[in-house]
Order: C-alpha cells, then structure tokens, then sequence
C-alpha cells in the first residue's frame, strides 16, 4: 500500500482471489483493507502490517539497516467475517458484536432546510452487507407508514452482488406518480449490479408535477400531478417507519436542497 498516492501493488496479495484498498481519512491517515475467500476451517487467523521506505521486493525488520523506518502510527486493527467493512469495534480479549445503531432527524418538517413543495436529496455511500432488500437514506412520514422516498439496496443475486433502487412512494394522498427506478447500465434499460463495498452515488428530486432520480449518472424522469410530501424523518438506517430496515452501510454524505433539480444536474451530481 503507497501511503502517498494511494495505490496498491503487491506481488503478497491476491493469492487466492482477494481484494483490497486505500482510502485517506483525513489528518494524514490511510485506511487499508483486503478481503480474501477462505479455502478451508481453522480456529484461528491472523495478518500481518509492515512499513517499507519503498516498494521494495524484501521485506525490512523494524528499525533494522542503516536508515531504519520509522514514523508510521497503526490503529485500529480489526478481523470481520464477510467483505464488509464496519467502523471500528473497540474489544478486549475477545469478539464484540455490533450493536444497532439507529441515526435518523425527527421533525424535520420543522426545519428551514426542508422544503414540502420542491427538494432534491442526494447521498453517496456503499452497502457493507447484501442479505435482503435494505434502507440506506430516505425521508419518511410517520403520519403514513409508507411514504417516503429514499435509495435501497434490493436481495442479492446468487452472485452476492445487489441491485441498488431509488424510489418514491405516497399511499395517502394518493399520488399519480409512482417514482422510482433501479440504477441503469449505460444502455439505461439493464439494471447494474454492485458488489459489496462499492461506493455509489444517488439523487432523487421531486416536485408538484414531476419526480426525477439519478444513479451513477444515469436519470430518469416520471411527470404527472403530485402532492408534496409531509415528511417528519431524515433517515440513516431505514427506509420508512414499518420497514426495510438497514444491515450495513458506509454513508459518506448525504445532502437536501431546497429546490427540484433537472435530469441533467442529477446526472452530473452522480457521475464518479
């Protein structure tokens, strides 16, 4: 792992079909990660880190040589089953199991930021674990158990990888618009499907006589007389009040403004 321009090469890793990475976090430090499928059973595991001077083929014992290596602070180490990767878990002397965290804004309709009549929500994240149809962000009424809108990740192919949707829903009033659709490929018709991990961008805007969604670039447009929504939640774990209930996720950023943005401006909010 190159600490400075963030790539990875190594002829240590990928023996038997892993993944890995680098990602800054701010104030000078680097997350590492590598996922690997297990061949067999054993009752323990263990992985090593060592810091080089440079992509060096050998590798050097800690402050060994003439110019020892040093200067390089480690935290955080942590062993997890599957390819998700979770905020740390602070343990001592033995596994600690995640508990839920439940992070979502009550009564935001309260709030200036929020606008009933136009609005546009955006979110970038990845989606740590495929096992059923999942909410990531949405807001929702709780006034009316199934209206929301928001982006959830769909059951996973035989696979592993996963559809990701961004929709609107509105039982009551009624809304003429249903809103929504599944991230395109770049033909706009074929679905795309993410693997674990892989970070995502997604918007949706609505307003009274359109709804507008747009994932990894790629837009598309529902019109027809809609009311505005009422919502009451800002949501980061779930997709509405009675259900599709978050597993987990790395939401990196979520953003609302105030007005109904185009096609083309969710487009270009969502392209990599």
């Amino acid at each position: 792992f190159n600490l400075d321009d963030l790539t990875v090469g190594s002829s240590d890793i990928g023996e038997q079909g892993a993944q890995e990475g680098i990602e800054d976090v701010g104030n000078g430090w680097r997350r590492l990660w590598v996922t690997e499928t297990a061949t067999g059973t054993s009752a323990s595991g263990r992985f090593a880190v060592q810091g080089i001077p440079n992509a060096t083929t050998s590798r050097l014992a800690f402050g060994s040589g003439a110019n020892p290596y040093k200067g390089i602070s480690y935290w955080g180490a942590q062993m997890e089953v599957g390819k998700g990767r979770t905020s740390h878990i602070p343990t001592s002397g033995s596994s600690v199991t995640r508990a839920a965290e439940i992070c979502e804004m009550s009564n935001i309709g309260t709030y200036d930021w929020y606008n009933r009549d136009e609005g546009t929500l955006y979110s970038e994240f990845a989606v740590n674990l495929f096992n059923t149809s999942q909410g990531i962000v949405s807001m929702y009424s709780t006034d009316y158990g199934n209206d929301w809108m928001g982006f959830y990740s769909n059951a996973p192919n035989a696979d592993g990888t996963s559809a990701i949707t961004i929709a609107a829903y509105q039982a009551s009033p009624a809304s003429a618009i249903a809103g929504g659709q599944t991230i395109r490929l770049e033909n706009g018709v074929t679905n795309k499907q993410f693997e674990i991990g892989q970070t995502i961008q997604a918007a949706l805007s609505y307003g009274p006589t359109a709804f507008r969604s747009a994932g990894d670039g790629h837009g598309l447009e529902t019109t027809g007389t809609r009311h505005g929504p009422d919502h009451d939640i800002l949501s980061l774990h779930k997709l509405y009040q009675n259900g599709f209930n978050g597993k987990a996720a790395h939401i990196k950023k979520v953003a609302f403004y105030p007005r109904q943005m185009t096609v083309v401006e969710l487009e270009e909010m969502t392209e990599h």
